[in-house]
């Protein structure tokens, strides 16, 4: 977890990836040395498809590994995952809760996070040592302690849904992560056609 500060209100917190980005490294890595490698002796119409094949390997690796987090804004929670990320207004929120990734409810909605999530260890440890948890309800008033990031994010979205004002007309906003997007479709493309070319 990292905070972020930017003057007034409470601090932004950014949740990383909780687990794959090991994992992730080392896939951008491989990818950018194969994509590398058919630099090296001279780009030949033979060493396209390797070239791109190494790019998209490192886009994916990027995009479904690393990309992904939970943050906390001042007035939203933003869930971002490989391709797109959901802005969610503290104000909409009626529940939250942390399995394997982050889910956030609006109304009858389910808005998900994949870049933080509970491991599978501590959520047997918890459902053995403790009754079973179906995460924060913000209308039940449960306050939670603990040390893992999921709790700390759940604590903190918990509090600052509570202290956020009614908004007149929010709205849950999409992103779409342009980007990432186009750098796989060219890579992709690229990919074909200089395999058709062979």
């Amino acid at each position: 977890m990292r905070r972020l500060d930017h003057g007034t209100g409470p601090a932004a917190l950014t949740f990383g990836p909780t687990s794959g980005a090991i994992s992730g490294l080392v896939g951008v890595g491989c990818g950018l040395v194969l994509a590398a490698s058919t630099l090296v002796g001279g780009l030949t119409r033979s060493g396209l498809p390797y070239l791109f094949g190494g790019l998209a390997i490192a886009v994916l690796s990027w995009a479904i590994l690393l990309r992904p987090r939970v943050r906390l804004h001042a007035a939203e929670v933003e869930l971002r995952n490989s391709f797109s990320s959901w802005l969610v207004p503290y104000a909409m929120i009626t529940g939250s809760v942390v399995r394997s990734y982050a889910v956030v409810r609006v109304g009858e909605r389910k808005y998900t996070g994949l870049g933080l999530g509970r491991s599978r260890r501590s959520m047997t440890r918890t459902r053995r040592d403790a009754p079973p948890r179906e995460g924060v309800d913000i209308t039940s008033g449960k306050s939670l302690a603990g040390a893992e990031e999921a709790d700390l994010f759940e604590s903190a979205l918990d509090e600052r849904v509570r202290a956020a004002p009614a908004a007149d007309s929010p709205r849950v906003v999409r992103r779409w992560a342009v980007p990432e997007i186009l750098a796989l479709a060219v890579c992709l493309i690229g990919m074909v056609v200089s395999i058709a070319l062979q």
